[in-house]
């Protein structure tokens, strides 16, 4: 049975803690165990965050920010990098976004579901958006 194990990460830095910007983009490292060899693949990933204890799709104005790359198995092993498409991140400044994995294998053109990783919690899977601070000398007024 195929598992994936990943690693969410900003494009800017290499990091998972970033300051949101209007231009942001984030890239997810799957590693892809336990594939036959020969079997196409694809491997989709989507963000989510908590909003008032309910956890709901990453979105840049009204669509949702998933990635996909397809792939045949050449080896029972495999890592892929999935980017996530260049988004406004300034809403979820403060915020924790974690990146969800779902691998298929396409067989006849349908999907079958092979592994997935949606584990909220799983901090490997996860960008912070820091909060910019900015600190002042003063008061900033004159008398």
């Amino acid at each position: 049975m195929p598992w994936i194990e990943t690693d969410a990460f900003a494009d800017e830095n290499g990091m998972q803690e970033i300051q949101a910007t209007e231009k942001t983009k984030i890239s997810d490292t799957v590693i892809c165990r336990n594939l036959v060899k020969g079997e196409k693949y694809r491997l989709v990933t989507k963000a989510a965050f908590k909003k008032n204890g309910n956890i709901e799709n990453v979105k840049d104005g009204s669509k949702e920010l998933m990635g996909t790359t397809e792939f045949t198995a050449e080896k029972t092993e495999t890592t892929k990098t999935v980017k996530l498409p260049e988004f406004d991140a300034t809403p979820y400044e403060g915020c924790t976004i974690t990146v969800y994995q779902w691998l298929y294998m396409v067989s006849d053109g349908e999907d079958i579901l092979a592994a997935e990783h949606t584990d909220y919690d799983n901090v490997r899977q996860q960008i912070n958006f820091v909060k910019l601070r900015t600190k002042s000398k003063g008061s900033g007024y004159r008398r």
